[in-house]
């Protein structure tokens, strides 16, 4: 069975996926996409992305 996650859980599984990076974490586009910045230690922008809301796990 696979559950839909919450906003909050989306963006916490994000933030985690990045440790011990710093993940800057946000919903966008009427709560449909997840924005993510990571930065290094130097505060530097090392990956930027964006993804469906939506995350799933079975």
């Amino acid at each position: 069975m696979r559950k839909e996650l919450s906003n909050d859980e989306n963006l916490n599984a994000v933030e985690i996926a990045f440790r011990p990076l710093c993940c800057v974490t946000e919903v966008w586009g009427y709560e449909q996409k997840l924005r993510f910045k990571v930065f290094d230690c130097a505060d530097r922008g090392v990956v930027l992305g964006s993804r469906p809301r939506a995350l799933s796990f079975t």
